[in-house]
């Protein structure tokens, strides 16, 4: 998946719910969640990161439930 992929459902969201700052955003270890144009967005908003542990895929399990 590439990064601009995420770019852009990241900012249809963002336009679509206007959630507020304070908003984490948690996400697998991917290489696009990275990216300095996701940081930067993530910055832009006052969006803080959460990502899962390396090699535990348990730990994403509730939020794919829904």
């Amino acid at each position: 998946m590439e990064e601009s992929l995420i770019i852009r459902a990241f900012d249809q969201a963002i336009t679509l719910r206007r959630p507020q700052p304070g908003l984490i955003i948690h996400s697998d270890q991917g290489g696009q969640y990275f990216g300095k144009t996701f940081k930067r967005r993530l910055t832009k908003w006052a969006y803080r990161q959460s990502m899962a542990e390396k090699e535990n895929p348990y730990q994403n399990a509730h939020a794919e439930s829904f």
